[in-house]
């Protein structure tokens, strides 16, 4: 998280650039990086239920490891 306010120090106005692209190019990198974290537990939730159980797939998804495994399933 500590590198997402690092970025915003950098922040500084431009010739020929308005500063808000310079504000929405650095905002939809940690944007599209929860985007993802979301679908794939999102994912993981889901095959977990299906495979499991609703009530497994809860604790699966809620649990500190859900998303963690997610990363090492494909």
């Amino acid at each position: 998280m500590h590198y997402l306010v690092t970025d915003f120090l950098h922040l500084k106005p431009r010739t020929g650039v308005p500063c808000w692209y310079d504000l929405a190019l650095i905002l939809s990198c940690p944007r599209n990086g929860l985007l993802l974290a979301y679908a794939l537990h999102l994912n993981m939730h889901t095959l977990v239920r299906q495979r499991l159980g609703i009530v497994v797939g809860w604790a699966f998804a809620t649990g500190p490891r859900g998303l963690r495994v997610g990363f090492f399933e494909n």
